[in-house]
């Protein structure tokens, strides 16, 4: 690595540091409840950001591949003192008030999002996804077939994540639930992010 280049990696990871050592830090906590060993993962986990930051192919997939390094480092504290029994456990807590939170402002987005459907999509969603219908239902109601019907709400469901990924950048748990997310620009609407 030439002098040039580790001085732009230094300076990537310092500014890494500013903006994510806190939340790392309670993101291991939340599974470690030890502060002096959350801090010794932390500083484990900067340390490979800092020797695998070249390896980032894409830098807005900086977050969640940070915290993959995080899950990881937790992971491999528990191997290495055998507490196999309890890991499972710690790596999946249950939902923090701050996730909860931010489910609920996401789910607060759905409607909003919904209505900028098209209309071969929009009711099908609406029905079936707000109000619960079956996709039995939402055919015999649109007298369409149960084919179609679970065919509108599926492509609605598609344009609905690209126009919530579009604005902002997910970041989920193992078990696929939104616990946050980023803007991806300043000019989403509020609805969005």
């Amino acid at each position: 690595m030439n002098a040039t280049h580790e001085k732009n990696v230094l300076k990537t990871t310092e500014a890494i540091w500013t903006d994510y050592s806190n939340s790392i830090l309670g993101f291991i906590l939340h599974r470690v409840q030890d502060p002096v060993v959350a801090e010794d993962i932390r500083q484990d986990v900067f340390l490979k950001i800092f020797e695998r930051i070249d390896t980032l192919r894409n830098s807005e997939k900086l977050h969640s591949w940070m915290y993959q390094i995080a899950r990881n480092a937790i992971f491999d504290y528990y191997r290495a003192n055998s507490k196999d029994e309890i890991l499972s456990a710690n790596l999946e807590p249950a939902p923090t008030v701050s996730d909860l939170q931010t489910r609920q402002e996401i789910a607060g987005w759905l409607e909003p999002v919904i209505s900028l459907l098209p209309d071969t999509y929009r009711e099908a969603v609406r029905l079936s996804e707000i109000e619960g219908w079956s996709h039995q239902q939402v055919a015999d109601h649109q007298k369409i077939t149960l084919s179609a019907a679970k065919s509108r709400v599926r492509r609605g469901k598609l344009v609905i994540k690209e126009i919530l990924t579009d604005c902002c950048q997910f970041d989920f748990d193992q078990r696929g639930r939104v616990i946050d997310y980023h803007r991806r620009t300043d000019s989403c609407s509020p609805f969005r992010c």
